[in-house]
């Protein structure tokens, strides 16, 4: 009996090793995991990962975050200008769930408990990341004021939500429709290719700029087949006046604006009913298009980056574009990208019918 007594005994004490390690191997299983991610500033964040909580403190952010499906992650943001008309048509409890945060609150910022903040990098020196930085909240600094940039912030956003696939196909997306546009223009001359004023009416200052230098709106009237008349201008935002617009002359005027209250229709108005601008050449003849805006302006770098390319091009040369329709374009890319209908969706702009 004794004999038995015992070997009951190890029997149990087996047992129980056994369990214990299954226990152990289940905890395994729910540790978190992270993603190192380099920002433009060349400094590299880690991550945890799945990410659950977002702030944003960069405009042209939001959009892209829901372009990967990952929308209902934003705690705290707002797109450019707070203009978030499209985003409210996709997810109605955006505002609802994202606060609208100053971007130097640390306290508050603290308090939601982010997985990642991300944030422009020309603010990387700014004061709040910093501390924030040392509270141990990954900051990954984005700058997207040109199409590799753009490019770049998509691979990082497929690392960050873990989905690098979908990110390549997007970039696949891209570049087709560019080498498409590209491949159309090329045949255009020099002497062909209309001189264009990209016409930006910023409400905030009450004032117009145009893109300078390598600025995106710059590259892409080249892509599209014209010649920017602002090209020689030091690279960024360039407040100009009528007197400048005056002495350009230009054959094309492409009006932009980044609020509905104030969109680029509005702003194409203005200057098709002020006196000073009458004599310009693109005045005289007509040629004043109101680039289109849902809540995002097609000429940013983001979600409607080939909407945006294929409606430029198509207004400086719809000739070559006769088999593009650009409604039904949007129509596609909203379906198949954000899951929802084009009249959910307020458009504004001009040759968008």
């Amino acid at each position: 009996m004794r004999t038995y007594l015992v070997l009951f005994s190890i029997l149990l004490v087996f047992l129980a090793g056994c369990i214990s390690t299954e226990s152990k191997v289940e905890d395994t299983t729910t540790a978190v995991t992270f993603v190192s991610v380099t920002d433009f500033t060349g400094e590299t964040s880690t991550i945890n990962s799945p990410v659950e909580r977002v702030v944003s403190n960069y405009g042209l952010i939001p959009p892209i975050i829901y372009l990967f499906g990952e929308g209902d992650k934003i705690v705290a943001g707002r797109g450019v200008m707070g203009a978030d008309e499209f985003i409210d048509a996709v997810d109605p409890e955006f505002k609802t769930r994202s606060k609208d945060i100053k971007s130097d609150n640390v306290e508050e910022i603290k308090s939601l408990n982010p997985d990642v903040i991300f944030a422009p990098s020309w603010g990387s020196q700014q004061g709040q990341y910093p501390q924030l930085k040392s509270l141990g909240i990954p900051v990954v600094f984005i700058d997207i004021e040109t199409a590799s940039n753009y490019y770049k912030t998509i691979e990082m956003m497929g690392e960050v939500f873990q989905k690098e696939a979908y990110a390549q196909e997007l970039i696949d997306y891209y570049n087709q429709s560019t080498n498409d546009v590209l491949k159309r223009t090329a045949s255009i001359s020099e002497n062909e290719k209309p001189r264009v004023l990209f016409l930006v009416y910023d409400q905030r200052k009450n004032s117009y700029w145009t893109p300078g230098g390598e600025f995106y709106q710059n590259n892409l009237i080249t892509m599209a087949g014209g010649k920017t008349v602002s090209s020689d201008l030091p690279t960024g935002k360039a407040q100009i006046n009528v007197e400048q617009a005056a002495s350009w002359n230009p054959d094309v005027i492409i009006t932009s604006a980044h609020t509905m209250e104030y969109p680029s229709t509005k702003v194409k108005e203005d200057v098709l009913t002020d006196e000073g601008w009458k004599e310009i050449n693109a005045v005289k003849s007509g040629n004043v298009y109101a680039m289109p805006f849902d809540g995002e302006s097609w000429d940013t770098l983001g979600s409607k980056y080939v909407l945006g390319l294929y409606w430029t091009a198509k207004t400086l040369h719809p000739d070559m574009y006769t088999d593009v329709d650009i409604l039904n374009l949007t129509s596609s890319e909203y379906e198949r990208f954000f899951n929802v209908s084009i009249d959910e969706v307020t458009l504004v702009g001009d040759n968008i019918e």
